[in-house]
């Protein structure tokens, strides 16, 4: 079914977990009895950080089976009808002999049961601590209808401290009539080797009335008293090796005309109660809840001297030193329970230290060891809860995994010691593909051949792959895509004039005829030669001197014509491609004439003149 819900509920701060563990015991002045614990415990608390804790110890195998109803039975309980009457001013019930549950007056009421709430107090059928099953004895019919079920309990010999604990609601009308017509619900515990003797202390008959502690008036009829689901601790100190029989009763009322009803349920482990209050190690504050139900709660210190609190919690912050007693006096209700005192010595635990070792990269569908490293510093025994990420988990100390699939995966690990003090460590685990490959490009001038990769040697272009295993334990395959790439070299002629000097060429000024070069690197990253052939010409001149006479003008030269004596000049491109001047001396002369008169006789024929000979008389001209 669940856990017991606790007789007082230990509250850790921090995460840090303890064990609150209590006894019964008198104290100076006050009366003492057997108590009857009365209270709802939830089993989570909505405080950050806070943690709740157990008051007893289960005792493996001390309850009857199905005594928490989890068979979805009534196994090992005797189910009873009777009819309720009454014999003067006393209630009774003629009972029918035992047998099988009657149905509508003996129901187990599940998750699924119809209506999932009652309908005059809303509050839930399933009793809400957990189980699966809870019981309901009678319904809302009349007619002095009364149902019993009863179970007994061997209480082990060698534990005299002993708890049990149920919880009950109860829902019957309030007719007003006398008090032993009235429906009502009742428990009675007692030893099975004496019927008679009823443990006061651990029996109640709630009859309807006003005024009742804990009870309510439905908004659906007025005339309905309940009250929801409520929590009873069963003291049996000092019954060790004893037979107790529990028994849960519910009448209408004697008149036939008013119904009673309740819900039943009992936890599924008993429990032995311990002196003592553990906590974990560096808890900033210690909550000790004492149980619900009783009228004052009055906490004092271990001597009674000091009265620490009058509330059902106290707050201890930070908690007392180790070894330090605390006592609670219980007062109960007037009529419902006895005044008892409890009281608890708290006791400090050590925090385990969480930690394992394990491959943070590992192949998919490799096994892989988880190594637990946690400690204690006690030298206790741990208990190991292990989150692997992947929606596994495992309680082993050390444990072998398989991931079946890529990913990284979150592994947590949560340490708890015997005492409930735990420690959380977590580690990323990364899983690869069983073969992973990497690709490299390279590109390298052949004259930084050979290439080197992974160990080898590469001297010209080309693909080429190497097997390996990695760091996982996989294969891994690498591949090179190897590029060589040349150097280059550039030639550049160049021919100028001196007049165009200085000459730049790749950032450099040149101003004579000569090879010049310069080192570059190329697009490709490698070396690159650059030469120049530079020849440096010169301009030319020519000078012309001519003579003309004026009868030959015009003077024709360079395309041009002259027709007087001078000087003269003309610019040209010369073959080289620079410049040429030519300059004209021009002289212009003019013809002369002269006259020579002749007088020869013609024995002196012929006549020479300026080179030519003449025989007879005229004018001649030359």
């Amino acid at each position: 079914m669940r856990w017991l819900r606790w007789l007082f509920c230990l509250l850790i701060v921090n995460n840090c977990f303890g064990q609150s563990y209590w006894s019964f015991n008198s104290k100076p002045i006050l009366p003492i009895s057997n108590q009857v614990a009365k209270y709802i415990d939830s089993s989570t608390n909505s405080k950050a950080n806070t943690k709740q804790f157990t008051n007893k110890v289960k005792l493996s195998g001390a309850c009857t089976d199905n005594i928490d109803f989890e068979w979805g039975s009534f196994a090992n309980w005797q189910c009873y009808t009777g009819l309720a009457s009454t014999l003067g001013s006393t209630n009774i019930v003629s009972w029918n002999a035992p047998g099988a549950p009657i149905a509508g007056r003996h129901q187990t009421i599940s998750a699924t049961s119809l209506p999932q709430n009652d309908v005059y107090g809303n509050f839930p059928r399933l009793c809400p601590n957990g189980g699966n099953f809870s019981i309901q004895l009678g319904n809302k019919s009349v007619g002095r209808q009364a149902e019993k079920v009863r179970c007994s309990i061997t209480i082990p010999a060698n534990q005299n401290n002993f708890l049990i604990e149920y919880y009950y609601a109860v829902v019957f009308q309030d007719p007003n009539h006398l008090i032993e017509q009235q429906p009502r619900f009742q428990t009675k515990v007692y030893d099975a080797n004496n019927s008679s003797s009823i443990i006061s202390c651990a029996s109640y008959d709630f009859t309807a009335s006003s005024g009742l502690p804990g009870f309510k008036t439905s908004s659906v009829d007025n005339l309905v008293l309940y009250k929801p689901w409520t929590a009873v601790t069963i003291n049996l100190s000092g019954y060790a090796g004893h037979t107790i029989i529990l028994e849960f009763i519910t009448e209408d009322c004697t008149k036939g005309a008013h119904f009673g009803y309740a819900y039943v349920d009992v936890s599924s482990n008993c429990t032995s109660l311990q002196s003592s209050a553990s906590y974990c190690q560096n808890t900033q504050s210690l909550t000790l809840s004492a149980p619900s139900g009783y009228k004052n709660y009055n906490w004092y210190n271990s001597s009674f001297t000091q009265l620490l609190d009058t509330t059902q919690t106290i707050t201890l912050s930070p908690p007392p030193i180790n070894n330090t007693v605390l006592n609670v006096d219980l007062v109960p209700y007037l009529g419902f329970g006895c005044r008892d005192t409890a009281f608890t010595v708290l006791n400090v635990n050590p925090l385990p230290m969480a930690s394992f070792t394990a491959d943070s990269i590992v192949c998919v569908a490799k096994s892989m060891s988880f190594i637990n490293k946690s400690t204690i510093t006690d030298n206790t025994s741990l208990l190991s809860t292990w989150d692997f990420g992947d929606g596994t988990n495992s309680t082993s100390s050390n444990n072998s995994k398989t991931y079946n699939s890529v990913g990284e995966f979150d592994v947590k690990l949560i340490i708890t010691s015997i005492n409930g003090c735990t420690d959380t460590i977590s580690q990323k685990i990364k899983v690869i593909n069983a073969v992973s490959t990497s690709n490299t490009i390279a590109n390298v001038c052949s004259t930084d051949l050979p290439y080197l990769w992974n160990g080898n040697t590469y001297n010209a272009t080309g693909n080429y792959s190497a097997n390996f295993i990695n760091s996982a334990g996989c294969d891994s395959i690498a591949t090179l895509n190897l590029t060589v790439k040349n150097p280059t070299s550039s030639s550049t002629i160049a021919k100028v004039c001196s007049t165009d000097l200085p000459y730049l060429w790749n950032g450099n000024t040149y101003t004579a005829t000569g090879n010049y070069s310069a080192n570059f690197i190329n697009s490709a990253g490698c070396d690159s030669v650059a030469t120049i052939n530079l020849t440096v010409k010169n301009p030319t001149s020519s000078s012309t001197i001519a003579n003309v006479c004026s009868t030959d003008l015009p003077y024709l030269w360079n395309g041009n014509t002259y027709n007087a004596t001078g000087n003269y000049t003309a610019n040209f491109i010369n073959s080289a491609g620079c410049d040429s001047i030519a300059t004209l001396n021009l002289t212009v002369k003019n013809p002369t004439s002269s006259s020579t008169i002749a007088k020869v006789c013609s024995t002196d024929l012929p006549y020479l003149w300026n080179g030519n000979t003449y025989n007879a008389t005229g004018n001649y001209s030359a």
